[in-house]
C-alpha cells in the first residue's frame, strides 16, 4: 500500500485554498436547507437531468492508475482549461454543480494532469503534507510498545457515523484489534445513523463513560464542535476519521485525522471509468453523488470531475444526480437511466449507492456491455458483480481496516505523550477482476468468499 510522498511544492497553495473553502463551508453549513431547497427549485425549473452509471474495465492489476489515451473528442476542452470545460459540459447538458462544490485549487489541477503515481494529494489543517498510514503504524518502536502495554486500565469508545456495512465494519475491526493488542478495552461502539442529533447524544454518552480515547467519525464538521469541546475539557484524547470538527486545533484539542486520500481516489475512478469506455463511439458519463456537504465524498467528487475534464476530452459528463440515503438509490439511478438513455457509465462515491445502481440497471434490462459502474469499497455485492464480469469494471478502494490501525496507533501513542502527525492518509488501491482475489485478501484480511472465487473461474 505504501508509496513515497510526493514533493509537490504546492502545499501553501493548497492550504490557502482549503482555508478559504473551510470558511465558505462554515457559512454554507448554516444555510444548508435553504441552499438545497433553492438548488432543487432551480433543477425543477430547468428540468435538470439526473446522471447515469459507468462500467469500468481496467486491464492492469496495479496499485498505480494507468492512463488510457483519449482520442476523437466529442466535446473538446474549452479554452482556458478544466474549469471552463466543466462549465461548458454543464451548460451543454443542462446540469449544475452541487451547492458545496468549489473550483479546484492549482495543486489539484496539476495533480489531475499528472501520472497519479501514488502521490498524496490532500493536505492537513495547517498545510501539512500527509503522513502515510502504513509508514506511521510501522514506525512504532519497541520502547513505545512497552510503554503502551504498561498502561493500566485504559479504555476507548467509538462514535461512528453509521455501522453495519463494509467501511465502518472494517474501521471498527482495525481500531479494536489494534487497541486490544495493547491491552486497551473498547467499552462502547455507537451508531448515529448519519444523524447529527443522534451523534451528539452518542458522544455525550461516551464522555460520561470516561474513556481515555474517543474515536469519532463525524456526521457534520460544523455541528459537533460544542460536544467535542466537552470531550476535550474532560481530558479525553480524540482521533477523527475522515474529517475533523470545526473549532478544534489539531495536535492540541485532538490528536489527528486519519483518512483515505479522497482526491486521489476520485481521480483514479475517472481513469477506471474512462478505460471502461474505450472503443465506444459515444462516451457519456453520469454521476450519482452524495448530496450533503461531507469532506470525504466531496473530495472524491472533485477529484473525479477534475481528472475527467483534464485528461479525457472525448468523455462527456452528461448528467449528475444527488442522493441522500445510500441504501435507497435504486429509484434515483432508475430515473437517471430513464432520463438519459445515452449514459453508458456511472460513477458513484462508494459501494452502497452502487448496489442501487446495479439493481436499477438489471431492472432496466441493461447488460454489462451497455453500462459500466465505477465505485469505491468492497462490499460483497459489488465484489461479486466485479468477479462475474458485471457492471462494475474496477474499484479504487479505501483500506478502512488499515485506516483503523492507523487511528488506533495514533491514539495509543498520544496516551504516552509521543508525537503524532496531525494528518494521516492511507492510499487507495485499484482493484480489477484480474487482481481481485489478492487485493480482497489484502484489504479484507481473509480469502475471497466462495461465490466470488468461483465466478473468477468462469
Amino acid at each position: 500500500m505504501g508509496k513515497g510522498l510526493s514533493e509537490t511544492g504546492f502545499g501553501n497553495i493548497q492550504y490557502q485554498e482549503k482555508t478559504r473553502r473551510k470558511e465558505m463551508k462554515k457559512l454554507v453549513a448554516i444555510i444548508v436547507v435553504i441552499a438545497m431547497a433553492a438548488a432543487a427549485f432551480t433543477a425543477c425549473a430547468e428540468t435538470t437531468a439526473p446522471e447515469s452509471s459507468a462500467d469500468t474495465s481496467v486491464g492492469q492489476a496495479t496499485q498505480e492508475a494507468t492512463e488510457p489515451t483519449a482520442e476523437g473528442s466529442q466535446a473538446a476542452p474549452a479554452e482556458g482549461g478544466v474549469t471552463e470545460r466543466l462549465n461548458a459540459m454543464a451548460a451543454e447538458y443542462g446540469w449544475q454543480q452541487p451547492f458545496w462544490y468549489e473550483e479546484p485549487s492549482e495543486n489539484t489541477l496539476k495533480m489531475a494532469e499528472s501520472a497519479l503515481d501514488g502521490s498524496v494529494l490532500n493536505f492537513g489543517p495547517n498545510g501539512e503534507e500527509a503522513v502515510l498510514g502504513s509508514d506511521f503504524a510501522a514506525a512504532v518502536t519497541e520502547d513505545q510498545k512497552n510503554q503502551i502495554e504498561a498502561l493500566d486500565g485504559m479504555t476507548a469508545a467509538l462514535c461512528m457515523r453509521w455501522t453495519g456495512s463494509f467501511w465502518p465494519n472494517q474501521q471498527v475491526a482495525g481500531i479494536t484489534d489494534t487497541l486490544e493488542s495493547y491491552g486497551i478495552e473498547v467499552i462502547a461502539t455507537t451508531d448515529a445513523n448519519s444523524d447529527d442529533v443522534t451523534q451528539i447524544s452518542n458522544i455525550e454518552a461516551a464522555i460520561a463513560m470516561e474513556p481515555d480515547l474517543l474515536f469519532i467519525h463525524p456526521t457534520n464538521e460544523a455541528t459537533l464542535t460544542d460536544v467535542c469541546k466537552k470531550a476535550v475539557d474532560a481530558g479525553i484524547k480524540i482521533v477523527f476519521m475522515d474529517q475533523a470538527v470545526d473549532g478544534l486545533e489539531a495536535g492540541t484539542d485532538y490528536v489527528t485525522t486519519v483518512t483515505c486520500d479522497n482526491l486521489l481516489n476520485g481521480m483514479r475512478h475517472a481513469d477506471i471509468v474512462a478505460q471502461s469506455l474505450e472503443g465506444k463511439a459515444e462516451k457519456n458519463v453520469g454521476i450519482l453523488y452524495y448530496a450533503p456537504q461531507f469532506t470525504a465524498t466531496n473530495d472524491r467528487y472533485e477529484g473525479f470531475v477534475t481528472r475527467m475534464a483534464a485528461k479525457y476530452p472525448d468523455v462527456n459528463i452528461v448528467a449528475i444526480a444527488p442522493f441522500e440515503d445510500a441504501l435507497d438509490t435504486e429509484a434515483s439511478a432508475a430515473a437517471l437511466l430513464t432520463a438519459h438513455p445515452e449514459i453508458n457509465a456511472i460513477y458513484t462515491e462508494w459501494d452502497e449507492p452502487a448496489i442501487g445502481i446495479i439493481s436499477a440497471a438489471r431492472a432496466a434490462g441493461l447488460s454489462s456491455e451497455d453500462l459500466a459502474i465505477g465505485t469505491d469499497l468492497m462490499s460483497d455485492e459489488v465484489v461479486l458483480d466485479l468477479a462475474q464480469g458485471g457492471y462494475v469494471k474496477g474499484i479504487s478502494t479505501q483500506d478502512p481496516y488499515q485506516q483503523g490501525v492507523a487511528e488506533a496507533t495514533a491514539g495509543v501513542l498520544a496516551l504516552i505523550g509521543a508525537d503524532v502527525p496531525v494528518f494521516i492518509e492511507v492510499v487507495p488501491t485499484i482493484v480489477t477482476r484480474d487482481n481481485l482475489a489478492d487485493t480482497y485478501e489484502a484489504v479484507c484480511g481473509e480469502p475471497l468468499f466462495a461465490e466470488a472465487a468461483e465466478a473468477l473461474k468462469q
